[in-house]
């Protein structure tokens, strides 16, 4: 657990123990989500541009993740300071 950068607290320790798996929040699953709810919402209470820069928000960090940790998504959790200063840096 440690390892992995995991938090470690009674209830990820006993769940680890039975074998239960956290369901781990992924930050584009999170980002698709959003944009999917802001387009519903074009007109009413967002604008086409405003959507247009979260959809180009996303492909950038999704470029991003593939450039920097050759992966698709990565935890929520371990998205912390570090890691919004490079993507700052990225794009």
């Amino acid at each position: 657990m440690v390892n992995n950068n995991q938090e470690i607290n009674a209830q990820t320790f006993k769940n680890k123990l039975l074998g239960i798996e956290e369901k781990q929040r992924k930050l584009i699953i999170i980002f698709e989500d959003h944009n999917k709810r802001m387009k519903e919402l074009i007109g009413k209470e967002f604008s086409i541009n405003t959507y247009k820069k979260y959809e180009t928000s996303l492909s950038h960090t999704k470029e991003f993740l593939k450039y920097q940790y050759s992966i698709n998504d990565i935890s929520i959790k371990q998205v912390d300071i570090a890691f919004l200063l490079m993507i700052f840096i990225f794009t």
